[in-house]
């Protein structure tokens, strides 16, 4: 099985990682904000992972898309992202980033989802929604798997 990591970060989950700040020598840099291609044929993969940063891509539906051209048929995606109906998001300015460091991060929002927008942004790039849910604090997060 070959799985896709996608703004892996320090994460070590897949086989081919990517990050736009690469935290080990193992992640590939890749600027998904300025490359809308991914660079593999299609139907490459049999699972990509998504997890925080949905919302730092300025085109989410055309990373979407090219999610569904690199996934292998019957293959699986795993998003997961602040969940913008939490309050937590009233409270944070506009446009930046909370770090686990408690400072704002340079990286800029760029969309919010809720449960519904994400499951939808899915839909509209092609795939059958197989779960989605709520998790951590407060429903602070939400999870949605997508097929091919």
């Amino acid at each position: 099985m070959t799985s896709l990591n996608i703004c892996s970060g320090a994460d070590t989950w897949g086989d081919v990682k990517l990050d736009k700040h690469p935290q080990s020598p193992s992640v590939t840099k890749f600027n998904f904000n300025t490359n809308l291609k991914l660079p593999y044929a299609n139907s490459t993969f049999s699972e990509i992972r998504m997890h925080q940063c949905i919302q730092f891509m300025i085109y989410p539906q055309e990373l979407l898309k090219e999610c569904f051209r690199v996934l292998k048929p019957r293959g699986t995606i795993d998003v997961t992202t602040a969940n913008a109906s939490s309050l937590r998001y009233f409270f944070k300015p506009l446009g930046s980033a909370y770090s686990n460091k408690n400072k704002w991060s340079a990286e800029k929002i760029y969309q919010l989802n809720n449960l519904y927008t994400l499951k939808a942004s899915l839909t509209e790039a092609g795939f059958k929604i197989k779960e989605a849910k709520y998790y951590a604090f407060l429903s602070a997060g939400i999870n949605v798997i997508g097929q091919r």
